[in-house]
């Protein structure tokens, strides 16, 4: 009998978890509050197991040490986040559809998205063992998918009315974990890694502080934290000994766009923006 090949584990594994969601999104085993709708924290942790274990399949059990953490935690924590904030966004983003019509593309996306990030990881963890010349293209798609799991981290900490400790201390632990993912990814030392994902962590959970006081809707908060998380990322992952001048032309474009969205988009109070 022929041995199922990587991409069809990819497929089925895939598959798999989106009809898992499907079948379970109408259960209710613990709600939380975000942007005043409820969402089912365990439903999604029960789809985190099942994707983490599937892709632990997926790849042949070809994981040890470390990568326990890195290569399988990254699948599992996106989909956790999708399934806690696809649906919603997808209101937001798409109000007019129905409610049949968003389950199925919520739930089409958390396949499409797993299969993305199944295919991303596995040739990681292949180039891990052996150079294969694929392993830069995928370490560009972990940033970007990297970028869209730190922003879905953001709005669900700045759209639930949470403890202030307790929403910088998943902004701490969030944005470390995917941080050391990344460098993972670019032959960091293990120590090294640790200390800048400390760092940034530290550092965005700083930021997080001070925009919780800032008035400024949940959406363009996430966008300013992930672009902050994009700048601090892109810099750490650049091991060149020497940052070309145009690399720190995009980072301060980026600094004032933020610092545009800070002064223009807020609410104060009943003057509105400062500028109109």
């Amino acid at each position: 009998m022929n041995k199922i090949s990587n991409r069809k584990r990819i497929i089925i594994v895939s598959i798999l978890i989106a009809i898992i969601y499907l079948f379970i999104r109408d259960s209710e085993l613990g709600a939380i509050i975000i942007a005043g709708k409820k969402i089912d924290l365990f439903k999604a942790l029960i789809i985190g197991l099942f994707t983490y274990l599937g892709t632990y399949w997926a790849l042949f059990f070809r994981i040890r040490g470390e990568r326990f953490i890195t290569v399988l935690l990254f699948p599992t924590l996106g989909v956790v986040l999708l399934s806690l904030l696809g649906e919603l966004i997808l209101v937001s983003l798409l109000s007019s559809l129905g409610q049949a019509t968003l389950i199925v593309v919520s739930t089409i996306i958390i396949g499409f998205y797993l299969y993305i990030v199944l295919l991303t990881i596995n040739i990681l963890n292949i180039s891990f063992l052996e150079n294969i010349p694929l392993a830069l293209a995928a370490r560009g798609a972990l940033f970007s998918i990297a970028l869209i799991n730190a922003y879905l981290v953001f709005f669900m900490v700045f759209s639930n009315d949470i403890n202030i400790f307790l929403r910088l201390s998943i902004i701490f632990i969030m944005t470390g974990l995917l941080v050391n993912v990344c460098l993972w990814s670019v032959e960091y030392s293990l120590r090294s890694r640790i200390f800048v994902a400390i760092a940034i962590g530290l550092i965005l959970a700083l930021l997080g502080f001070v925009l919780s006081i800032w008035p400024l809707i949940p959406p363009y908060l996430a966008l300013i934290m992930a672009l902050f998380f994009y700048i601090f990322l892109n810099i750490s992952m650049e091991i060149r000994e020497i940052i070309g001048k145009w690399i720190w032309v995009e980072y301060f474009t980026l600094v004032l766009l933020i610092i545009m969205f800070l002064l223009l988009l807020p609410e104060w109070g009943i003057n509105g923006p400062i500028f109109f």
